[in-house]
């Protein structure tokens, strides 16, 4: 090998040197911009797809897929809204409690129970619908819904447990299972 390289050459060998240098430069910025967001996208996809649990649909949702399959509702499962409005006033004196504002019932859930709202999100979640201190609490709305009647979106909020002895005096309970075992047959649905 010869080492004695001329001017020109060690120029050419330098410029080439710059130029492969350059190149590499260029080839590592790119990976650095590409790889993250491969990374980002690629989580994104396992976790919507592998990992978060699915949705629970929206009412409004439901009561579309059902009437697309030709589903009516029984005239029994129809309910006079009127009733209830018209028991607020001796549900209120009955339990000596002003902050009663409706009721929940789910006959197929065997859920029935009152709900109630106060000044804030707190207060039903340790008190019974007697205010008196209750670790169960009872279902309350939203103190942010002021308007019941005419609200897009309700909320309504309530303890449920795992302890059977519980289930009668948390409505809550029966719905999350009911919900659980929805999500449960949507996902042996969406495997086969």
């Amino acid at each position: 090998m010869d080492y004695n390289l001329t001017k020109e050459n060690r120029k050419e060998y330098s410029d080439n040197r710059v130029n492969h240098m350059k190149k590499k430069r260029i080839l590592i910025d790119i990976l650095i911009v590409i790889i993250p967001v491969i990374l980002c996208v690629g989580g994104y996809y396992i976790y919507n797809q592998y990992i978060k649990e699915p949705g629970i649909p929206s009412v409004n949702q439901l009561i579309k897929e059902k009437e697309e399959s030709g589903f009516q509702d029984k005239e029994e499962n129809q309910i006079d809204v009127t009733t209830y409005v018209n028991q607020l006033p001796s549900l209120r004196s009955q339990y000596g409690n002003q902050d009663i504002m409706g009721k929940i019932e789910i006959p197929n859930l065997n859920i029935d129970a009152l709900v109630v709202r106060s000044n804030d999100n707190v207060y039903y979640l340790n008190n019974s619908i007697y205010k008196q201190k209750d670790g169960l609490g009872v279902p309350f709305f939203d103190f942010r819904n002021t308007n019941l009647n005419t609200a897009r979106q309700i909320n309504i909020y309530g303890h449920n447990t795992l302890k059977e002895e519980y289930y009668d005096q948390l409505p809550f309970t029966n719905l999350e299972a009911y919900v659980n075992k929805m999500r449960m047959e949507e996902e042996l649905i969406r495997i086969y």
